[in-house]
């Protein structure tokens, strides 16, 4: 290594590396001929028409509809909440005679923070290529912020009721 600030991709992917990496596709694509389920994409073989470059297959793809299962079932677990929540709002507000209070509140958080989950769900390791790196970073920067509205929330009934 030059320096020993860079990270390890920095010193493994080029070409002055001592064993250079050197990708043959860019993620989430692989060539088309791997495969990590048996029979589940063709292999190299002599009538296969895909090249060892053929770079039209995703992780997603090759992974047999594991991923695509594993997708489905998050979006049904953070889907859950969000049907509590909003009938926990329903209840609350019949309660208050349509007020809002903290409980109203924090429900509404937990709501937003749940849609977020929802759509993270489409593709959470970026590996079908159906939402990019950038828009699941944006998500998870709404997720803190909720976290940190839920802190600010209690702490501000907590001084009102300490005042």
């Amino acid at each position: 290594m030059n320096n020993p600030e860079q990270s390890y991709f920095e010193t493994a992917c080029n070409s002055d590396a001592l064993y250079p990496y050197i990708p043959i596709c860019d993620f989430p694509f692989l060539p088309a001929t791997w495969s990590l389920y048996k029979n589940a994409i063709p292999t190299n073989t002599s009538n296969s028409s895909s090249t060892l470059i053929d770079c039209s297959s995703t992780f997603s793809e090759i992974s047999n509809q594991a991923y695509t299962t594993r997708c489905l079932a998050y979006a049904i677990l953070a889907f859950f909440p969000l049907v509590v929540s909003f009938q926990f709002i329903k209840t609350l507000l019949i309660q208050t005679k349509g007020k809002t209070n903290v409980n109203i509140t924090l429900c509404k958080v937990n709501m937003f923070l749940s849609v977020i989950h929802l759509f993270m769900c489409i593709d959470p390791s970026s590996w079908g290529n159906r939402i990019s790196f950038t828009t699941i970073s944006f998500c998870q920067g709404l997720s803190a912020s909720c976290a940190f509205s839920v802190s600010v929330i209690l702490v501000t009934s907590w001084i009102a009721i300490i005042g």
